[in-house]
């Protein structure tokens, strides 16, 4: 937990309220050493494990605050600052629970949106079956994200025989089968494989 205050103190620039696809963070912040960071500050409502599921997707460290505890009516400018920059004891990584931020200066792509805002991607591979593509995207911890990118029913249920056979699971809100990082290589060895000897939709290529 002490490395969040940590980062807190090594904060290279802070911005409110930016919109990150779908979701929004109370402020993201960029290390000095140019690493994203979500920060969620907590006063009535605190991030459920769909919005920790939204930051693992893009691959963003999300780090929360907790200040339910300070009213209006008894604010002290100084306990607030405290709790911020040099207090352990009210923050909580939503995600990833114990973060190594090497590992997001060297796995994460940074580019820069029209806005200036430098928004993270996690890396990617493309799978074309018969011009149909499949997106194979990796999170830090090992695990993967496999979405069909033109909707293809076919092709969706090939993705879904492949996943389910190897513990993945469907997550709705991103169209998404998420593979546990164990059956990563295999899923990826055999879409690659299917794309190869398989025609969507003809049957196999003679």
């Amino acid at each position: 937990m002490a490395i969040g205050a940590r980062m807190l103190r090594a904060m290279g620039t802070v911005q409110e309220e930016v919109h990150l696809g779908d979701i929004r963070p109370d402020l993201l912040v960029v290390t000095d050493d140019g690493i994203q960071v979500a920060i969620e500050v907590a006063f009535s409502s605190f991030c459920d494990a769909t919005k920790a599921a939204a930051f693992e997707f893009k691959g963003l460290p999300a780090l929360e605050i907790d200040l339910s505890g300070f009213s209006p009516e008894a604010f002290d400018p100084e306990a607030v600052r405290r709790a911020v920059i040099e207090s352990v004891l009210l923050k909580r990584w939503v995600w990833p629970s114990a973060p190594s931020f090497s590992q997001f200066a060297t796995r994460s792509a940074q580019v820069a949106s029209p806005t200036g805002v430098a928004k993270t991607y996690l890396p990617e591979e493309k799978i074309s079956f018969s011009g149909r593509w499949v997106s194979v995207r990796q999170f830090p911890s090992g695990d993967i994200a496999v979405k069909v990118v033109a909707w293809d029913p076919d092709l969706v249920s090939l993705v879904r025989s492949v996943a389910k056979a190897h513990g993945g699971r469907f997550n709705p809100q991103y169209k998404t089968w998420n593979i546990p990082r164990w059956a990563a290589r295999t899923v990826r060895a055999k879409l690659n494989d299917k794309a190869q000897g398989l025609s969507i939709g003809m049957g196999p290529v003679s």
